[in-house]
């Protein structure tokens, strides 16, 4: 299942990099997630492995985050895996003009075994739970709210 997103942030792409790349506004803008938790490898950095836990619903749901790109100031990817599934996860940030940055997110989800037949169903709240992640994200970077903004 392929999902792509667009938002476009009143925000230079510095601003926006520095921003999106601190683990300290992970929470702000994702507020499920419990924990940040670096396992291996440069916190950050192509090759880093990290430990993501997320509240969902009351029950823990942990993803182990491998970084796959990163490119400065333009493009961070990386893979999210769990039980379930395996996410691919491409972040661009393309410059308009020196205030504005166009902020898109491309995600790949390969589901397993039962979750497989779950996936048409899936589509939707998975949609929906990425689309205001980022338009949080969005809303806390044009108010000042994010550090190294």
């Amino acid at each position: 299942m392929r999902v792509s997103f667009e938002v476009v942030l009143q925000k230079g792409r510095d601003e926006v990099w520095k921003a999106f790349d601190s683990t300290s506004n992970m929470k702000k803008w994702q507020p499920t997630l419990r924990s940040f938790e670096p396992v291996s490898g440069t916190p950050g950095q192509v090759g880093a492995v990290s430990r993501l836990t997320y509240d969902e619903r009351g029950r823990a749901m942990v993803l182990t985050e491998t970084i796959t790109l990163r490119r400065h100031p333009d493009a961070f990817a990386g893979t999210y895996e769990s039980g379930p599934a395996v996410n691919s996860i491409h972040n661009t940030f393309a410059v308009l003009s020196p205030g504005s940055t166009k902020w898109t997110m491309e995600s790949e989800f390969c589901f397993r075994g039962f979750f497989k037949l779950m996936a048409p169903f899936m589509r939707s709240p998975i949609s929906k739970r990425m689309r205001a992640d980022m338009e949080r994200f969005k809303t806390l970077l044009e108010a000042g709210e994010l550090s190294g903004a």
